[in-house]
């Protein structure tokens, strides 16, 4: 019984929290520009956000027979607290349809992704301002 009120009391103080840059990818950029990074939309459905800072993470590119390539890393989480698992992604073509058109306001590439089954699923992609 003394668990049981001790776990009610513990759930109670907790607060919840957001997405945050667990990586700290993106801790050098001003404000403005993790905002930007927040309200970036899936080109394929403008109603989905790609969501925020913490869920991209920087890529390098190359463009082939018109298609941006990527290589990232990516990392999941196993649970249970356990530390994530990453791994170099790539390169992989990003699909069109995850293409974000538009100014880039941090210079860098950024790749949104999910796994899927297993595989790494590119969600969404910001090109370089450099090509």
């Amino acid at each position: 019984m003394l668990r049981q009120i001790a776990l009610v009391l513990a759930l109670l103080s907790t607060t919840p929290t957001t997405a945050r840059d667990v990586f700290q990818e993106f801790a050098q950029y001003s404000d403005e520009q993790r905002d930007w990074l927040r309200t970036q939309k899936s080109p394929k459905n403008a109603n989905i956000p790609c969501c925020n800072e913490s869920d991209g993470t920087k890529a390098e590119e190359d463009i082939r027979d018109g298609h941006y390539w990527v290589s990232f890393e990516a990392c999941y989480f196993p649970g249970n607290y356990a530390p994530a698992v990453c791994s170099i992604k790539g390169p992989m073509m990003v699909p069109d349809e995850a293409v974000i058109k538009g100014p880039n306001m941090i210079g860098r590439a950024v790749v949104w992704y999910s796994w899927e089954n297993r595989a790494v699923r590119i969600r969404c992609y910001v090109p370089g301002a450099g090509i």
